[in-house]
C-alpha cells in the first residue's frame, strides 16, 4: 500500500504506458509534487484533498517494470520551487504492508 507523506491535492491520476496506473499529489507544505508510478490502484481522483498517512493506492506491477515483481516508483517535482530554491527534505518513506 501507499500512502500520502503531507497533506496534499491529487492534480492527475489514470494510466500511462511507462508510469503504468499512477497518481500526481501536490504537497504545497513541503513544495514538492510526486507521482506514484506502478500502482494496481489509486483511492483518490483529481481535485480531491489528502491528509497526511491516507492510503492513496495500492502497490502492484502495471509500468513497464515487469522483471521487478510489485515496486512503486516515486518521481519528485519541484513544481512550487522558484528559480534557486532547493527542498529540503528531512525524511520520506514508503509502507509496504
Amino acid at each position: 500500500e501507499s500512502y500520502a507523506i503531507e497533506d496534499g491535492k491529487v492534480i492527475d491520476c489514470g494510466y500511462d504506458a511507462e508510469k503504468g496506473t499512477f497518481i500526481k499529489i501536490d504537497y504545497p507544505k513541503i513544495k514538492l509534487s510526486i507521482v506514484y508510478c506502478n500502482l494496481s490502484s489509486f483511492t483518490y481522483l483529481p481535485k480531491n484533498e489528502v491528509k497526511k498517512e491516507d492510503k492513496i493506492g495500492k502497490i502492484g506491477m502495471s509500468g513497464n517494470i515487469w522483471d521487478y515483481g510489485s515496486n512503486v516508483i516515486i518521481t519528485l517535482h519541484e513544481d512550487f520551487l522558484g528559480e534557486n530554491e532547493m527542498p529540503k527534505i528531512q525524511g520520506g518513506f514508503v509502507n509496504v504492508k
